[in-house]
């Protein structure tokens, strides 16, 4: 019973630490560098009202109506006015394998990140996805996306949920280390009831 506990209160700390870990300090391990800092000029850019970059990074003409289009919506979603905060409230690297029958099986990794931007008449998100390009190097943007919302999308649930965390993990912890204090006292009382 009490190495039960003992382990319960070692996964419970773990799970305070985690919860106390940043998203900025999980990005920093997961996403290349220049992954991270290309993402963030597009975020400057858009933040800004500046498309050239969505252009020039997926070398669009935007004469093409398709490609027209496409830059609309995003612009549509672009909130305009100087930042008041900014924050990377996602982060995310996986890889998948292709089976191929003429190339064979080839990896795949996949990095997103996510901003929210806090500016005086609202709220933008801006998220953008990156995959290494043809010949495997790290890293080409394949995906930017833009999204307004009256409310924060993201951080304040972001935050909540962390206190959250935070207020649960330390109320289980302090009830184990009670628990593991009154079992240790009643197992000395035992043996010295038996001695």
């Amino acid at each position: 019973m009490i190495s039960y506990a003992l382990r319960f209160l070692a996964l419970t700390l773990s799970a305070l630490l985690l919860s106390s870990c940043s998203i900025e300090g999980m990005a920093e391990k997961m996403i290349p560098e220049s992954v991270r800092l290309d993402a963030q000029k597009h975020v400057d850019a858009l933040s800004n009202n500046d498309i050239s970059l969505i252009i020039s990074a997926f070398e669009a003409d935007p004469e093409d109506e398709t490609v027209k289009a496409q830059l609309d919506s995003i612009t549509a979603q672009i909130i305009e006015g100087p930042e008041i905060r900014r924050d990377l409230v996602g982060a995310n690297a996986s890889k998948s394998f292709n089976a191929s029958t003429s190339e064979g099986s080839q990896s795949q990794t996949t990095y997103d990140l996510t901003y929210e931007i806090e500016k005086a008449d609202g709220f933008m998100a801006v998220t953008t996805t990156y995959n290494l390009n043809e010949e495997g190097e790290c890293c080409r943007i394949t995906n930017i996306n833009a999204q307004k919302f009256e409310a924060s999308p993201f951080r304040v649930g972001l935050e909540a949920m962390k206190k959250g965390l935070k207020i649960a993990a330390i109320t289980i912890g302090v009830f184990l280390l009670l628990l593991v204090f009154f079992l240790v006292r009643r197992s000395r009382r035992k043996k010295a009831a038996n001695a």
